[in-house]
Formats: C-alpha cells, sequence, structure tokens
C-alpha cells in the first residue's frame, strides 16, 4: 500500500500509485493484539502525524498514458491497462480497490476518469494538460475506504518527458511526477502507538493493523489492496513495514523518527510501478 494519499490509490488505475498511510478521510477502527504486552512509554513514534504535502518527491519510472483509436491506456499503472473511452463503465481485473474505470473525453486537453468497485463509484479524477502540452494535472476526489469517512480531495502536477503518438490525445505520452499542489484536510493523517513489543497503526481511511517485529505476518484490517504485513525494527527511531497482498510483496515502508521527535519520514518504495515517493509528517 503506498504510504500517501488514500485518493490515488483508490482510482489507482488512473495513476499508478496506491493506497496511502500518509492520507486518509475519517476515524479508522481500531484492532486489538493477542496478549500484548504492557504498554512501553515514550516511543518516539507515538502519535499523530500529518504529511506537508509541498514535502513529496518522486523517483523512478515515470507514468506513461495514451488515449488514440478510441482506447485509454496506462502501461506504467498497476497492472497495466487498456479500456475503451465511452462513458461507460469497462470491467478489468487485477487492481484490488476498482473492477471497472468510466473513462470520457471532455476536450483535446481534458478526459474524466470514474473508477467503480461493485457497481458503486468510488473516486474521479480529472486529468487535464496544458495549453503548451507540457504540463499535467490530476485532480482527484473519491471516497475513503471507511463509508463513514470525508471525501478525500487532491491536485497532482506532471511535467511532460516524452510526447504521445502521432494524433493521439494530449493526455499520451511520458509524464514525471513533480508536486502535490493541493490536498484536501481530510487526507495525510496516520497514527502510532507502541504497545509493548507490538505496534499499533491505523489511518482515517478505516485500514489498521497490529504487528510485531518478529518478522511474521499480521494481518491488515480495512485494506483490500494489502492482507498482511511483516515489520522490522531497525532501532528506536526506525521502522520498515513491508505490505503483502496474498503472499505477493506489495509495498516496502521505512519510516523513521528525527532526533527532535518532531518529523517522522516516510520511504515508499512500490515494486509494482517501479516509483519511491518520500514524504515528511510533522506530530500534532
Amino acid at each position: 500500500m503506498n504510504k500517501l494519499v488514500t485518493g490515488l490509490a483508490v482510482l489507482g488505475a488512473a495513476s499508478a500509485m496506491s493506497v496511502s498511510a500518509f492520507a486518509q478521510g475519517a476515524a479508522a477502527p481500531s484492532a486489538a493484539p493477542a496478549a500484548a504486552a504492557p504498554a512501553a512509554a515514550g516511543s518516539p513514534f507515538d502519535g499523530t502525524w500529518k504529511t506537508n504535502p509541498k514535502s513529496i518527491t518522486w523517483s523512478g519510472k515515470p507514468t506513461v498514458f495514451d488515449l488514440s483509436g478510441g482506447m485509454f491506456s496506462c502501461d506504467s499503472c498497476a497492472p497495466p491497462y487498456k479500456v475503451k473511452v465511452d462513458g461507460t463503465p469497462q470491467a478489468f481485473a487485477g487492481n484490488p480497490y476498482i473492477n471497472a474505470l468510466a473513462v470520457t473525453v471532455v476536450d483535446d486537453h481534458t478526459i474524466r476518469a470514474e473508477g467503480m468497485r461493485g457497481g458503486k463509484k468510488v473516486g474521479v479524477q480529472i486529468i487535464k494538460v496544458s495549453a503548451d502540452g507540457n504540463t499535467l494535472t490530476i485532480d482527484f476526489k473519491g471516497n475513503t475506504l471507511n463509508p463513514g469517512g470525508a471525501p478525500v480531495t487532491t491536485s497532482r502536477t506532471f511535467t511532460r518527458a516524452a510526447p504521445g503518438g502521432a494524433g493521439a490525445h494530449a493526455i499520451s505520452g511520458t509524464w514525471t511526477r513533480t508536486a502535490m499542489a493541493a490536498m484536501s484536510p481530510s487526507a495525510g493523517v496516520s497514527v502510532f502507538k507502541m504497545d509493548g513489543a507490538m505496534l499499533r497503526w491505523s489511518s482515517p481511511s478505516g485500514a489498521a493493523y497490529v504487528a510485531g517485529f518478529d518478522g511474521k505476518p499480521y494481518p491488515m484490517k480495512g485494506d483490500p489492496g494489502v492482507t498482511s504485513v511483516t515489520l522490522h525494527k531497525v532501532s528506536a527511531t526506525r521502522i520498515v513495514e513491508t505490505d503483502w497482498l496474498k503472499g505477493k510483496k506489495v509495498d516496502i515502508t521505512t519510516w523513521s523518527v528525527s532526533p527532535s521527535g518532531k518529523t517522522l519520514t516516510m520511504v515508499d518504495n512500490d515494486p509494482q510501478t517501479g516509483v519511491i515517493e518520500t514524504a515528511k509528517a510533522t506530530k500534532q
């Protein structure tokens, strides 16, 4: 699960980004550990952390879109997909968050992509290219995984790295991520609590886990894209989390608390898309 912004994953098919621990909506359910040890005092991770959208940076593989011949595809997405562009839901497999995508051409620089799961709308992205063709903006609005959560909105910008094919729509081509231009207040929150030998993590999206540092898999609750997590405690201020989906490694995140105890740095490595994202959060 990508640890940055929920909306990007909920409609993950259109952005090659996945669900986030650093971005969520309403209160998450708590998970109870079995026979947890007495609570340890003063863990640097304990507390509520909120991401600074301006701190988010990316490296690794770019995003690749193509809209031509009445079909829209994303070769850089996980999984890659290609759907008909006629405004009707087009089924596809392999994405745990949505199973249909409806794409509409708004104009020669804009498209609308609506993600659905089980026939219900999950989120909408407006993908628009600037007049000069060199900047792409993706505006997202959608629901969190928690049915009672507030909607999440985000706005991201990309810079063109390579053009699309001859005659293709303006959004076609290769794009490099440049900035998280905006993120709603309901996004960007992660909560940690060290409970003896167990770490409790939750997000307002509804995702949560309680896991030990013994390398064993522990269940993730409330996230269809992650079935279990394993944890490795590097030091008192650094933890490596590995996310698994039915036995397949889908994400590796390193969490590090600064010496001041006020900043949490997250480095998220997505082996499925080849994208590495870095963000900083501040303790609330």
